[in-house]
């Protein structure tokens, strides 16, 4: 087993083995069955980085393109997909950063529901500041009835999901300087100019806010997979981003550790992603072996399942089982382990295997 110190022949030897594992990593990707597809969020969609992605890809496109805004809330007919009813699709091609690719316009139930109850929350909150807003603008006097209405235009247009159901400009005759009381006989008046107003939905952007509800777009480079291909693929994200979680989880105290130098920096990493890969293939051989086995534990609702996490299955080992005491020269033992506890561990040990069960030192068993 090689072993790395700090001088630079080690760092050296690190280099290589990284090499050589990113080489194999690429070797047998060209040899899968199934092309390798990189998968990314919208952030990295941007013509520069598509500029420099060759392999195929399947991107989330940005919501704040000209071109993606448009289609979100373009009135289309989506085709409901035939393995989840819950999606729906409409594909287009596209040519954003000189690259032919497909789109796809995904409705999603669950995300629509999600959306309205964000939006209707929204709707409430920008028609309750309006109207505190609109209170102190009836009592703004304007010179002429022009200003009167460029300011109204101008004020409304700060709420895109509201407008006026009334409004008016209301003229009135008022004393020079803000006088107060009546006016003296003969005394010059000036007019001044109100505004009276009511606020109510604006009725075409609440549609076109509702049209794009539940909808995101998806971009691929390979222009061969179908919409629910392309959804189905995208969705495996998840499990990357769970290795990201158990990367950046506080057991590795990584953010006590300070680097500088690249080559540590990249040792580091080189180790925590064999760290991941570890805990990821027990972690499959684990879920295998409560399947095949038709055993559970119980998860942190306490309901029995097959699909347990590593680090909750770890959990269960946590505890001291038995505890050994040196009292006036004889050895005292005490068991401290519970009976439910043993079993879980014996249950987990058992979808292990034997080898597990074996190297696994505990008095209860």
């Amino acid at each position: 087993m090689k072993t790395f110190s700090g001088n630079a022949s080690d760092h050296q030897t690190l280099k290589e083995t990284m090499v050589q594992i990113q080489s194999g990593l690429r070797k047998n990707l060209a040899n899968d069955e199934e092309a390798a597809h990189f998968i990314a969020d919208a952030a990295f969609y941007s013509k520069p980085n598509l500029a420099n992605f060759g392999p195929h890809w399947i991107l989330r496109v940005p919501g704040t393109l000209t071109e993606s805004e448009a289609l979100l809330h373009q009135d289309v007919e989506l085709q409901v997909g035939e393995d989840d009813e819950r999606y729906s699709f409409y594909e287009t091609s596209s040519n954003y950063a000189d690259i032919r690719q497909k789109w796809v316009l995904i409705y999603s139930q669950e995300m629509a529901k999600k959306n309205e109850i964000t939006f209707v929350s929204r709707l409430e909150k920008q028609l309750s500041k309006a109207q505190k807003a609109l209170n102190h603008l009836i009592k703004r006097q304007f010179a002429c009835e022009a200003d009167a209405i460029a300011e109204s235009a101008k004020w409304i247009s700060a709420y895109d999901l509201l407008d006026y159901s009334k409004l008016k400009v209301r003229h009135e005759n008022r004393r020079v300087g803000g006088l107060k009381g009546r006016p003296k006989k003969g005394e010059t008046m000036q007019e001044c100019c109100f505004i009276e107003a009511a606020l109510c939905e604006n009725t075409e952007a609440v549609a076109r806010e509702r049209r794009g509800m539940g909808r995101f777009i998806l971009a691929s480079n390979d222009e061969s997979l179908s919409g629910q291909e392309i959804l189905k693929i995208y969705k495996n994200q998840s499990q990357v981003e769970r290795g990201f979680r158990f990367l950046k989880d506080k057991s590795f105290l990584v953010s006590e550790v300070f680097l500088k130098k690249e080559e540590r920096i990249e040792a580091l990493a080189f180790i925590m992603v064999l760290c991941l890969t570890i805990y990821s293939l027990l972690e499959v051989k684990l879920r295998k072996g409560l399947t095949r086995k038709s055993l559970t534990i119980p998860n942190q609702l306490r309901k029995p399942t097959s699909q347990p996490t590593l680090k909750w299955a770890f959990s269960f080992f946590a505890m001291v089982c038995e505890a050994k005491i040196l009292f006036n020269g004889t050895l005292l033992k005490i068991d401290l382990s519970r009976i439910e506890q043993d079993r879980l561990i014996l249950t987990i040990l058992d979808a292990l295997g034997a080898n597990f069960k074996k190297a696994y030192c505990c008095g209860g068993f």
